[in-house]
């Protein structure tokens, strides 16, 4: 059955947004047995768009399966295309996204992580199944 990871949110500005996540996958001697990605682009980076774009869902998710392997390597990009309406520092908080990982339908590992909106994020997370 393999690993499950799912990406969500329920901050209303996600669309201002482009993310990747990228999960390597390997043996138990460390040598990589597969690659999992997926993207959700809504526009070139500096866009500017005024408002979310009709087609974007309003609560965007991104989520995959990954085949049986020992251990897995998880690399998230959220990459702002629009920077917030504000000049203002306290007018924009970090918001939060959500990372859950299950393997077999066991939790391995759920976080919320605080993402700045100005520079959005990079985060990696190494988990082995045991």
């Amino acid at each position: 059955m393999g690993y499950k990871i799912r990406l969500t949110t329920s901050f209303k500005e996600f669309w201002r947004y482009n993310v990747a996540l990228c999960c390597g996958c390997y043996d138990a001697q460390g040598q990589r047995c597969g690659f999992v990605a997926a993207d959700s682009t809504i526009a070139p980076a500096g866009s500017h768009l005024a408002e979310r774009p009709d087609d974007v869902e309003e609560a965007r998710r991104l989520s995959f399966d990954v085949e049986e392997c020992h251990n897995i390597r998880l690399y998230l990009y959220i990459i702002p295309h629009t920077a917030p309406t504000s000049n203002i520092i306290g007018d924009v908080p970090p918001f939060d996204v959500k990372i859950e990982i299950t393997h077999n339908k066991k939790c391995l590992y759920t976080k919320r992580h605080h993402i700045n909106q100005w520079s959005g994020a990079n985060i990696n997370i190494e988990l082995t199944r045991e």
